[in-house]
């Protein structure tokens, strides 16, 4: 009975060899909180644009506009257009823009300084784990 098992019975594989699928796996559920996070503070930044202009209208302080200019979701909706500077190509932009003019230096290092934070807590949170095998 063994030898026609072998004919018509499935091939298992040992299991390490799926052990590169399971890593691949775990890295991309490590990933996507973090990236869904990101796009959910990008939107966060883009509606809390109305706010500061709101406090400006209030306050009647400058200061209010000037912080548009840090804001992650901001930045990226702009950034298209401050980078491409050809005269033959127009760029539109959607969404929520800083208040004050940004350059293409100033969206890339804003951008940089918000990537450089999140990488920072993806570390942190990854090497001080909660479960201890």
């Amino acid at each position: 009975m063994s030898q026609n098992c072998r004919e018509w019975c499935p091939t298992v594989e040992p299991v390490h060899n799926r052990l590169p699928d399971i890593a691949v796996g775990n890295t991309y559920f490590t990933v996507t909180p973090f990236i869904y996070y990101q796009r959910e503070m990008e939107k966060i930044d883009n509606i809390g644009t109305i706010f500061l202009y709101l406090a400006y209208r209030l306050t009647h302080s400058d200061f209010w506009l000037n912080v548009s200019a840090y804001l992650l979701g901001p930045n990226l909706n702009v950034m298209p257009k401050v980078l491409i500077t050809s005269a033959k190509t127009e760029v539109f932009t959607i969404g929520a823009q800083p208040f004050v003019a940004v350059d293409g230096a100033h969206t890339l290092w804003v951008t940089l300084v918000y990537s450089l934070i999140f990488a920072a807590v993806a570390i942190i949170l990854t090497w001080r784990r909660d479960v201890q095998e």
